[in-house]
């Protein structure tokens, strides 16, 4: 008996999914500004923070070169959802197991897509929930639901009093094990941020490729596998016949 049609490539894309990726995991600290992939600052003045905190809103960009590029590799890794919006950057030089480093990493992050709108222009929509950016030590949604800074947000009652910036920056980077940081202009350049002798926090948004969650090497290659024709008519469909 024949193994029902799609079945082995199905299997090799399941296997894909369970495919461990090339770095640790996306807990360790980012530097959104290094490495090859693409990455996009933003206008302040889009409706971006909405974006964050609502499941139903969308933002519209400008498609530069940059945006295009980057729209391009979110569609190429469609199932892999790596393109995140983030926002309030860590950035400078920090100690990071006693040793120097600089880095470039979101406080908050949320998964999205960014799709072809009208008139030329991107639409930037929710993909995933939103999640803190850096590890911590006590539960995520705690620091969320207590200390939110963004509004409209539904973690907090927008009625109750609720803590400034530089507050919430405060709670999550002492959750996370590391020290206060000052909050620069918002007009500050995250690559100039970054050179600095000591941290800040950019409080701006960006697009950038999360690389823990881009497939790895054997995902890739499973997903290739997966998709040859004829797939269904080999020795490795037979393994999974009813």
């Amino acid at each position: 008996m024949s193994p029902p049609p799609g079945v082995a490539g199905d299997v090799l894309r399941a296997l894909a999914d369970l495919a461990p990726g090339d770095r640790a995991g996306p807990s360790d600290l980012v530097d959104i500004t290094g490495g090859d992939d693409p990455w996009l600052a933003l206008d302040p003045a889009a409706d971006l923070a909405a974006v964050l905190v609502d499941d139903a809103a969308g933002a519209t960009i400008g498609a530069d070169r940059t945006a295009r590029r980057i729209q391009a590799f979110d569609a190429l890794h469609a199932e892999e959802q790596v393109l995140r919006l983030g926002w309030g950057f860590l950035t400078g030089r920090i100690e990071v197991d006693a040793r120097p480093r600089r880095v470039c990493t979101p406080l908050l992050v949320r998964p999205v897509r960014l799709r072809l709108g009208s008139r030329g222009r991107l639409v930037v929509e929710p993909a995933g929930e939103l999640e803190l950016g850096l590890p911590i030590g006590t539960d995520q949604a705690t620091v969320l639901e207590s200390t939110s800074p963004l509004h409209p947000s539904p973690f907090v009652d927008p009625a109750a009093a609720r803590p400034g910036p530089q507050a919430w920056f405060d709670a999550v980077l002492g959750a996370a094990g590391l020290p206060k940081s000052e909050v620069l202009p918002a007009t500050t350049g995250f690559r100039a941020a970054r050179q600095l002798d000591r941290s800040g926090i950019v409080p701006g948004f960006a697009l950038f490729i999360d690389r823990a969650a881009r497939p790895g090497a054997r995902a890739a290659r499973l997903r290739q596998w997966a998709a040859v024709d004829g797939i269904d008519a080999t020795a490795f469909a037979e393994l999974y016949q009813p």
